[in-house]
């Protein structure tokens, strides 16, 4: 990825029982030249219903981690 990326985050409670919810986050990188529409309609995939900008944590993308 460039240094022009940005990360999408979305989160959401999803049901895995009667009385049981769990919380799930989901991330992507994108280009900065990616449209909105295009992270919005990527959040609709992941998961959220009629997703609007709110609904998306957005943060810099500052390389990946290579841990050792």
């Amino acid at each position: 990825m460039s240094e022009s990326s940005i990360v999408a985050t979305i989160s959401f409670c999803e049901q895995i029982g009667e009385n049981d919810f769990i919380q799930r986050r989901h991330s992507r990188v994108f280009e900065i030249t990616r449209s909105v529409k295009d992270i919005l309609q990527w959040a609709e995939v992941m998961g959220i219903k009629n997703p609007g900008i709110n609904d998306i944590q957005f943060s810099e993308y500052t390389g990946s981690s290579t841990g050792g």
